[in-house]
């Protein structure tokens, strides 16, 4: 997707992105991200951001991006070329910016909110979100009952 035919306004409708910060997200994860004959670091970017934004099949994009393969392999490159961009976003990117290692107490400290600060003081606070996980029906009535929610109409646990 590197190609001059391509403007920003494209770039950005495909991936929500501008091409220079797809080049510096490709310049980041380049270290731990192998290059492949079929495609480049930047092209493997457009591939995971256009899958996240569009939803496509891998099948759509490999043809999108003309990938230079027999039919039935498109897919698992496309597919190979998404989970290796998500990988290293887990490795590179997901540590320096989510997670509790990337703050410092002071930078904790400053984002705490009013509330927290007149609860807890000099502490710092962490607010969880809780999810649902949903369960298929049991065989034990008890354990049923306690798993259904009225709310959602489904049977679930709140883990917190």
């Amino acid at each position: 997707m590197n190609d001059p035919r391509f403007s920003e306004e494209d770039y950005i409708s495909w991936t929500g992105w501008t091409k220079e910060q797809l080049i510096d997200m490709a310049e980041i994860i380049e270290p731990v991200m192998n290059e492949s004959k079929h495609r480049s670091v930047f092209n493997a970017i457009c591939i995971f951001w256009i899958k996240m934004k569009t939803n496509l099949s891998f099948r759509q994009i490999g043809t999108l991006f003309r990938v230079d393969c027999p039919d039935q392999d498109i897919r698992k490159r496309v597919s190979d070329s998404f989970h290796s961009v998500a990988a290293a976003f887990e490795k590179v990117i997901v540590p320096q910016h989510l997670g509790i290692e990337h703050l410092t107490r002071e930078m904790a400290l400053s984002h705490q909110t009013a509330y927290t600060k007149a609860f807890y003081g000099d502490n710092i606070c962490l607010i969880w979100d809780g999810i649902y996980f949903y369960f298929d029906k049991s065989d034990d009535h008890e354990l049923q009952r306690h798993m259904y929610s009225g709310q959602k109409k489904y049977h679930l646990l709140k883990f917190m």
